[in-house]
């Protein structure tokens, strides 16, 4: 996973300067379309059929925990689960779900700016970006 986001982050900008702006959203949907094709034909079904939910809507009501933030936050998939922690356990949990949430998000904000910074300090715009030449000639100077 960590490799398909590095050449993600790599390639993707590189990419997308190439390719017209309108032919961006098409080439995103071709690769989540080619994804999904991808797995349904060669990824088979790994959890025996005992296993499975009874019904779709008791699958989407143990799946709301793992889509509201809040629940998120306050670890109510585990709390749930056959086997909750101890509480002292669950507090530390918690306080480790912020402070890597806040990590998370600080760090995010950091790599959302650095194109603004590329823009602003380097004269940066879509053109140059293809095979870093233009930031190997600034690096020169």
């Amino acid at each position: 996973i960590g490799v398909a986001f590095s050449l993600a982050f790599t390639l993707g900008p590189m990419l997308g300067a190439f390719l017209s702006v309108e032919m961006v959203p098409w080439i995103s949907l071709l690769f989540a379309i080619s994804d999904m094709l991808f797995i349904f034909c060669f990824l088979p079904e790994t959890l025996p059929q005992e296993k499975r939910a009874s019904s779709v809507t008791l699958g989407f009501h143990t799946a709301a925990h793992l889509l509201s933030p809040l629940a998120l936050l306050r670890f109510a998939a585990v709390t749930h689960s056959q086997d909750p922690p101890a509480e002292h356990r669950l507090r530390n949990l918690r306080r480790l779900g912020l402070v890597y949430f806040l990590y998370l998000f600080l760090f995010s904000g950091l790599e959302y700016t650095l194109s603004f910074l590329a823009h602003q300090r380097f004269q940066f715009s879509r053109a140059p970006t293809p095979g870093g030449s233009a930031l190997a000639r600034k690096l020169q100077l």
